[in-house]
């Protein structure tokens, strides 16, 4: 097992996200449209790899200028339709829409 010279944040909707999936849901009156719990959106939280830092602090200064990417993406895995995404989508409301967590050591089982 190597350890590689990434960091780790995994990001799973928050309440607010959750309101919004469920607003997203009813809006476009699909036939087979749920309504989510939190603990559905959050069972198959998102992963992504982000530039080796070695403290957390650094991974907080990284979310602050690269936060609104994620959230987007984060967004357009619920729904594609731009027009029905909320209008501010800054590192803030990200953070405060998400529940994020940070690890800083990534081990790799391949070769």
């Amino acid at each position: 097992m190597e350890l590689i010279d990434r960091a780790v944040v995994v990001v799973k909707p928050g309440l607010e996200f959750l309101d919004w999936i469920n607003e997203v849901e009813e809006k476009q009156d699909l036939p087979d449209a749920t309504t989510f719990t939190l603990a559905q959106v959050q069972n198959d939280a998102h992963t992504y790899l982000v530039p080796e830092q070695d403290e957390v602090s650094d991974i907080q200064q990284w979310l602050d200028k690269n936060g609104t990417k994620i959230f987007e993406n984060e967004l357009k895995a619920w729904c594609q339709d731009e027009s029905l995404w909320p209008k501010q989508r800054e590192s803030s409301r990200f953070k405060h829409w998400c529940e994020i967590e940070v690890y800083t050591m990534v081990f790799d089982f391949e070769d």
